[in-house]
């Protein structure tokens, strides 16, 4: 072995470590690429078979099937992988029969086979679309990946909720009390806030305007929030049943 042979110096070493690293993942990347662009090539092949000739929509495969049993597990189970079971108000629209009274008696609600011969969405899917809405004032296109459920279909959902929820269901929630109901909320609330003759206390949010109107900001503004907001008064008992 020659003595004039220089060892390679630690620089030399770490260029030499980068450079496999960089060839690496290069190859990586090439072999990712390719796979995406078969996918894609796959999936258009396989999508164009289901293009409806009268109308010309196409038809995205979803798997609503299979979400349907996803959206059960994660909205019914007791133990739920969210804290969507948390926000109380819609809580009891899982535990009581809201969703079978919409679907017995509104036909929209029902599930139906789309023009692509497959099942559409079941009546708990497009209650949970609506009722994500309310519940967490998310935009529509937000549910395409969890619910895959496309944005106007998300939008059609909230609208006929809020419609035949009203239509059915107004005269017993949407009412001013009776004398039974008046009744009922002096004794709760004095048996539980010790205040006799209370009918009910008003609780305020603050929500913040962000598209409020340039020539309203001040109007509409408070120092200790910093941005115009609006006040939401409500009347509600303990039981969430709004009045006010």
């Amino acid at each position: 072995m020659s003595h004039d042979e220089n060892p390679p110096t630690r620089k030399e070493i770490m260029e030499l470590r980068i450079n496999e690293l960089k060839n690496n993942v290069e190859d990586e990347i090439d072999e990712i690429q390719l796979q995406l662009f078969e996918q894609r090539q796959k999936y258009l092949e396989e999508s164009q078979g289901s293009v409806n000739m009268l109308n010309r929509r196409r038809h995205y495969k979803r798997d609503r099937e299979a979400l349907r049993q996803d959206t059960c597990d994660f909205t019914m189970i007791i133990s739920p992988m969210c804290q969507f079971m948390e926000v109380k108000y819609f809580e009891d629209v899982f535990a009581c029969e809201e969703i079978s009274t919409l679907e017995t008696h509104y036909p929209y609600f029902q599930q139906r086979v789309v023009a692509a011969g497959k099942k559409g969405l079941s009546p708990l899917q497009k209650c949970v679309a609506a009722i994500r809405q309310l519940a967490y004032g998310s935009p529509a296109d937000h549910y395409d990946e969890y619910l895959r459920v496309a944005e106007t279909t998300v939008l059609e959902c909230l609208n006929f909720f809020c419609q035949d929820i009203i239509q059915k269901f107004g005269g017993q929630y949407l009412r001013r009390p009776n004398a039974v109901d008046i009744q009922r909320l002096l004794q709760m609330h004095e048996e539980r806030h010790g205040f006799p003759g209370m009918l009910g206390s008003l609780d305020c949010m603050h929500w913040e305007w962000k598209n409020c109107h340039v020539a309203w900001k001040g109007q509409f503004t408070r120092g200790d929030h910093g941005s115009p907001i609006i006040i939401l008064e409500v009347v509600a008992s303990v039981d969430l049943w709004i009045w006010h």
